[in-house]
């Protein structure tokens, strides 16, 4: 069974426990790592210029403490590395497996991928396609 690096539980120690709890049952399931969770101003702002985030400090899920929000990767057994960000495939089943747990544990969360959570990712015109994504609503 896979279980989180050091640096994931570096960046867990920074999240909402409910969001926790639900990052601690997926990783039962497929394997990924947290690479983001609280984001300070200066992060948040870069995050903001480089187009990585729409919202500016400190509107951000990720700049409370502890944070709304997580960001993760996939994590590929076979070579050791995190899945590309361009192989949405992969980032698509670790969704899927985070909002199970999610659905089931009973905390509601969203993905950057499905801003409405309506199940849909084809109607997300215009919005920014996150797929690491992971936040409390």
């Amino acid at each position: 069974m896979a279980k989180f690096g050091m640096e994931s539980e570096s960046n867990l120690a920074t999240v909402d426990p409910e969001l926790v709890r639900v990052l601690r049952t997926a990783i039962q399931i497929k394997d990924f790592k947290v690479i983001c969770g609280h984001r300070g101003e200066e992060a948040q702002h870069e995050a903001f210029l480089s187009g990585a985030s729409k919202l500016d400090w400190p509107k951000g899920k990720h700049n409370s403490l502890p944070s709304k929000a997580a960001d993760v990767r996939p994590w590929d057994q076979t070579t050791g590395k995190a899945v590309p960000y361009s192989n949405s495939v992969e980032y698509a089943m670790l969704a899927g497996v985070i909002l199970a747990c999610a659905h089931l544990l009973e905390v509601r969360v969203r993905w950057g991928h499905d801003w409405n959570s309506n199940m849909l990712t084809t109607d997300e015109q215009g919005k920014l396609v996150d797929m690491p994504h992971f936040e409390l609503y």
